[in-house]
């Protein structure tokens, strides 16, 4: 069986680039359980407050402030139905922007000065497929042979982990300050605010998330909390960088090859797709903000660049099916990216609160604890901004 391995990654800016802050950061993970379906889910999240602002050549400012919270979710061993939830990622978001003593020609928001949008961009990875290429395109075709398929609903030793590192890669010991229970669900989290040293010191955050056999497939996700580069792509504290690898593979025949099922689903704004000679795009776009899964037309195939296959259907306005589709090897690596593009004047292209008790903020983010699975994830506070 293929040992598949998927690298998630997020992202800080050159002089006279973009300003990013962070304010804070909230992290953790846990397992919720339904009594009624026997189900489980084993869950890891990070909650960040950030900061951004786009100073304009002639005066004025573009700022956003958003609250971007990203969760995890893997069915916890063998518990659920056969073709349900596969392992999800939420990207949930709220942003507020504005444009200060700019002109409606220079505002990235037009003749609006300022725009709030929010929505949960959900990607799951559904099943991995071992199929016949009946016409040799190098694309995965619903008439395909499928000859073995791995669904990620039913894992029998899934796992989340959680840490954090330095910017020199070394691993740091993060505080875990509140435990909760309630009904079936156990909470672990901790949190960070802006002045704190060890936030300072915090350049990433990893979740990995797996299915341990039979497919052996772990999903690592860093977070960066100050922009940089990784393998040469510019990324900010708003992008998550995905390295999909698959490794030691054991075919059933000689003459197939893999493709990946993905969904994705918008909660408010129609998906659209957008593709270039070099990458594919899925986005939902709003008034302050897009949100999108962008991936390479390329992949690595043992040790050397290979054009991939892909097919994107449109289940209905909010939801998309994506089918990525690799030459066959031995080991296969490739780069999607998922995350939110800010509205800029400069034109970047798409590639403190109240601390207060645990309770508190997980009720501010909608977080059921009694209902991890299918709770809104994202933080709607409103901060009070400074009107200049």
């Amino acid at each position: 069986m293929p040992a598949i391995l998927f690298s998630l990654a997020l992202s800080s800016p050159a002089q006279g680039q973009p300003i990013h802050s962070i304010e804070k950061i909230f992290y953790g993970f846990g397992r919720t359980d339904d009594p009624s379906t026997g189900s489980s889910q084993l869950f890891a999240f990070t909650n960040l407050t950030h900061g951004y602002v786009e100073s304009h050549p002639g005066g004025g400012t573009f700022e956003t402030f958003s609250q971007i919270f990203v969760l995890f979710l893997i069915p916890a061993g063998a518990t659920g139905p056969p073709n349900g939830t596969g392992l999800e990622i939420r990207f949930s978001y709220y942003v507020d922007a504005r444009c200060i003593e700019l002109s409606e020609s220079s505002c990235p928001l037009g003749s609006n000065t300022t725009a709030i949008s929010q929505d949960v961009m959900a990607l799951e990875v559904r099943r991995v497929i071992e199929y016949l290429d009946a016409n040799s395109d190098g694309t995965y075709d619903p008439g395909d042979l499928v000859v073995r398929e791995f669904p990620l609903s039913q894992p029998l030793s899934s796992f989340v982990q959680l840490s954090s590192f330095s910017e020199n890669g070394s691993a740091l010991t993060l505080p875990f300050n509140w435990n909760v229970s309630d009904g079936g669900t156990s909470i672990t989290q901790g949190a960070l605010f802006a002045g704190d040293p060890l936030l300072d010191q915090v350049f990433s955050f990893r979740v990995m998330v797996g299915t341990g056999d039979p497919l052996n497939l772990t999903l690592s996700s860093f977070l960066f909390l100050r922009p940089t580069s990784y393998k040469g792509i510019p990324l900010t504290p708003t992008k998550l960088k995905l390295d999909i690898e698959m490794r030691d593979i054991r075919y059933l025949r000689n003459d197939t090859a893999l493709a990946i099922e993905l969904t994705l689903e918008s909660a408010q704004y129609q998906l659209r797709s957008n593709g270039t000679a070099a990458s594919e795009s899925v986005s939902a776009s709003s008034a302050a903000a897009e949100a999108f899964f962008t991936w390479s037309t390329n992949a690595t195939v043992d040790g050397r660049a290979a054009p991939i296959g892909w097919t994107i259907s449109r289940t209905s306005d909010t939801a998309t099916r994506v089918v990525l589709s690799y030459p066959r090897g031995d080991q296969i690596t490739h780069d999607p990216i998922l995350g939110l593009e800010q509205k800029s004047v400069l034109g970047s292209p798409p590639g403190t609160g109240d601390q207060g008790g645990t309770t508190l903020w997980l009720l501010s983010l909608g977080f059921a604890v009694g209902a991890v699975a299918s709770a809104t994830v994202y933080v709607l506070q409103r901060r009070a901004r400074k009107s200049q």
